[in-house]
């Protein structure tokens, strides 16, 4: 994920991939402009993408959050060059604002 300036981690579980991250998803991805990613993050996997999702090397319980969001940013530090990190929970929508002035 080189050559972009901003990252989007939409950032949920196995669980909820069909469902709020399909819904979030579907909502804005038109409006970003070409140096953001987006990229739909889950925990039980080893830090690669499986069908477009990054599976991170970490458990996807909600207990494990904290593993989780480290895993995520370790992962955002070491494979992008990205300025910028934006975590987005499934249960959280982006303003049309905020994803214009990325």
């Amino acid at each position: 994920m080189k050559n972009t300036t901003h990252m989007i981690s939409l950032y949920s579980c196995e669980k909820y991939l069909d469902t709020r991250l399909a819904s979030q998803v579907s909502t804005w991805p038109e409006k970003i402009k070409d140096d953001v990613r987006i990229v739909k993050t889950v925990g039980n996997g080893n830090g690669e993408f499986v069908n477009g999702v990054l599976k991170l090397n970490s458990p996807d319980g909600y207990c494990e959050l904290v593993n989780k969001t480290q895993a995520m940013f370790d992962w955002f530090l070491v494979n992008t060059d990205a300025k910028y990190l934006i975590k987005c929970d499934d249960d959280v929508w982006l303003s049309d604002k905020a994803i214009e002035v990325m």
